[in-house]
């Protein structure tokens, strides 16, 4: 069963021909591949590099640092705060920003925007990804107009929202940015995370959302990442999925998919591991849902691979 991964990092530091080396031996057949801290050129870099096996994503660096430019900001404890919108800074250079993404994805080699963090909680520099913490609305105009953007070129927008603190004023935010924007295709990171019963709400109620699994079966992660723990178990401890996530993933087959969030060389490192821990987890559906979800929604969102 060919498997894509729908959430992959680069970095500056990450070797390219390590990334490519772990895709092979993990056996992904394609991963959608997101910018951190480096020029969105190095996504493609990466696909001449793995020709048929990389779906290029635009803005992880370009609209992530205009958020954070156009913040209102402080420090504190090691972490960067970056919290909402400042209307001087969008007023002056909002179009500009919105020029320069519509300029990238006219190009037609990126295949989506992301990853975008909206609502990500920080925990101090121990951990790089874990410096800075962000806050913005989901339905804010800026974010609205980001969706408006992806939709009109037909290219689909990974966000990442979590939803552990403010939970109902956050979901009921994150509804109404996927109820004004209804023809954006929106894959919200991680799924949030959320419990299944949330999350099957969420994906009953809006038609252009989709979510990520992150399988967490082994522990590939850094033990000094707080938020790993607020992702709910999707297994017991007999390895078998808990019966209300297995429901979930054979009634919303069509808008699930597997994201390794590989974000550094050593967890590329692990991708092997996180991806025969999928594997096992979609052995246990029924073969038309654990397709879709292995292979068919990332193929249907993000294209034929570069």
């Amino acid at each position: 069963m060919r498997l894509a991964d729908g959430h992959a990092h680069l970095t500056k530091l990450i070797p390219l021909g390590r990334v490519a080396a772990r895709l092979r031996e993990a056996g992904v057949a394609a991963a959608a591949v997101m910018v951190r801290e480096a020029r969105e050129e190095r996504a493609l870099e990466l696909a001449r590099r793995c020709p048929g096996r990389i779906w290029p994503l635009a803005g992880g660096r370009l609209f992530q640092r205009a958020l954070q430019d156009g913040a209102h900001k402080s420090r504190a404890g090691g972490v960067r705060r970056f919290r909402g919108f400042a209307a001087s800074w969008w007023g002056a250079r909002g179009e500009k920003v919105f020029a320069e993404l519509g300029r990238a994805l006219d190009r037609g080699v990126f295949r989506g925007v992301g990853e975008i963090r909206l609502q990500h909680r920080g925990y101090g520099s121990g951990v790089p990804e874990m410096k800075c913490d962000y806050d913005f609305a989901p339905d804010h105009p800026v974010i609205l107009r980001l969706l408006e953007t992806c939709s009109r070129r037909a290219v689909p927008v990974v966000v990442h929202l979590e939803v552990d603190v403010d939970r109902r004023a956050r979901l009921a935010a994150f509804a109404r940015a996927l109820q004004a924007v209804p023809r954006a295709r929106v894959v919200w990171a991680h799924g949030g995370p959320c419990d299944a019963a949330t999350l099957e709400r969420m994906l009953g109620q809006h038609g252009n959302l989709w979510a990520e699994i992150q399988p967490l079966v082994r522990d590939t992660y850094s033990r000094r990442v707080p938020y790993l723990r607020t992702f709910p178990p999707l297994t017991g401890p007999d390895g078998r999925l808990r019966p209300h996530w297995r429901r979930l993933w054979i009634r919303r087959a069509g808008r699930l998919l597997f994201g390794s969030d590989c974000r550094s060389a050593p967890e590329y490192g692990c991708l092997r591991v996180r991806a025969e821990d999928m594997r096992a987890l979609l052995a246990q559906v029924p073969e038309a849902a654990a397709r879709r979800i292995a292979w068919d929604n990332a193929a249907a969102l993000f294209g034929r691979p570069r």
